[in-house]
């Protein structure tokens, strides 16, 4: 029968474990990337009143309520530090198992 010596077989097992967690510490920060860039568009949607004209100080949302603005506004701002705090997290998990010499996951685009 063929088959691969011991160690061999060992060193291709662990390759693949790397691999396969590499991957899914980088899906990780890919996913908090992208969370992150919505909320802040979200925020910029939030923090831009499109007035009707540029001399009206009305906000251009009908309807719009102050108490409701003021809250999404501080939980989008909260939940961006948070992403923040997760992506640094997740960047310095991935320094720490896989190396920190390439450039960074979460800075890279």
């Amino acid at each position: 029968m063929m088959s691969q010596n011991d160690s061999k077989a060992l060193v291709a097992r662990a390759s693949q474990i790397n691999t396969q967690a590499k991957i899914a510490q980088e899906e990780i920060i890919h996913k908090l990337k992208i969370e992150k860039t919505n909320v802040e568009m979200q925020i910029q949607g939030l923090t831009d009143f499109a007035p009707d004209t540029t001399d009206s100080l009305r906000p251009g949302v009908k309807g719009w309520n102050p108490n409701k603005w003021a809250a999404d506004l501080q939980d989008a701002k909260t939940r961006l530090y948070t992403l923040g705090v997760e992506l640094k997290i997740a960047q310095a998990t991935y320094d720490e198992f896989f190396g920190g010499d390439d450039e960074d996951v979460a800075d890279g685009e």
